[in-house]
């Protein structure tokens, strides 16, 4: 706006003044409420129960939000990842401090152990190395036989003892104690029968069992304040010489 445009102005502004007095004057405001209504609050006091971490969620518009949130997940991420790296070495700290049993090798584990070495030869001869693996597939083979044929043996020697049982009361007694001493002697090196075990468990039993006192049976006429005539048979018959004296009882003579 230049000058000669704010001189019409100003200009204008004076004669319309001098024709209305009230002109450009806003009228004043009516009479006030006596009792108006309060603004409300623009920014309302948040719950004091209500749980502080909720009303945390960060704005896609504010940036501090963001890296707070960013950072807090990072943090948490962190803590998770340092306990369980924490736990792992507890884990590994307590296998070190308790080893585990030492198994003494077996005769084959000791004869594979020397074809091992063997066969790490590069001089080795190609006959003596196919005469080693020919002589480990029957190895091999001779135990997956055995193991089947053991198998098969227990799952008949169960078979029949479970018949014995049925028809005897005292192996059906012991049955339970069977399988148990059985499964000691196979860890042993042993294995027997069920029924030579069953027998062995019940003569143990009759062996260690405390002995019971014959009951005495008392003689006829043995018993304190009982006399015992000797004209009288123990089956209680009356003798002749018993019959006539009583015939003569009431007779004067």
């Amino acid at each position: 706006m230049n000058f000669k445009e704010w001189l019409r102005l100003w200009v204008g502004l004076l004669v319309l003044a001098a024709v209305d007095p009230k002109a450009g004057v806003p009228d004043p405001d009516p009479e006030p409420d006596p009792d108006p209504d309060p603004d409300p609050d623009p920014d309302p006091d948040p719950d004091p129960n209500a749980d502080p971490d909720l009303n945390l969620a960060p704005d896609d518009d504010d940036p501090v939000a963001l890296k707070a949130a960013r950072d807090k997940a990072t943090k948490e991420a962190g803590e998770h990842k340092a306990a369980a790296e924490r736990h792992r070495l507890e884990a590994e700290d307590l296998r070190r401090r308790v080893p585990l049993p030492v198994v003494p090798p077996t005769e084959e584990a000791k004869r594979r152990d020397a074809e091992d070495r063997e066969l790490a030869d590069p001089k080795l001869d190609a006959n003596r190395r196919w005469q080693i693996e020919a002589n480990r597939t029957l190895r091999e083979t001779k135990s997956r036989t055995d193991a089947t044929l053991a198998q098969a043996q227990d799952l008949s020697d169960k078979a029949n003892f479970e018949l014995s049982c049925g028809t005897n009361k005292r192996f059906a007694a012991v049955k339970g104690e069977v399988e148990e001493e059985l499964r000691k002697a196979r860890a042993m090196g042993q294995n027997l029968p069920r029924e030579a075990m069953a027998y062995y468990l019940l003569g143990k039993k009759v062996a260690t069992a405390p002995e019971k006192k014959a009951a005495v049976t008392p003689k006829p006429g043995s018993e304190r304040g009982t006399p015992v005539r000797s004209d009288v048979r123990p089956t209680g018959r009356m003798t002749e010489q018993q019959k006539r004296a009583k015939r003569l009882e009431n007779v004067q003579i």
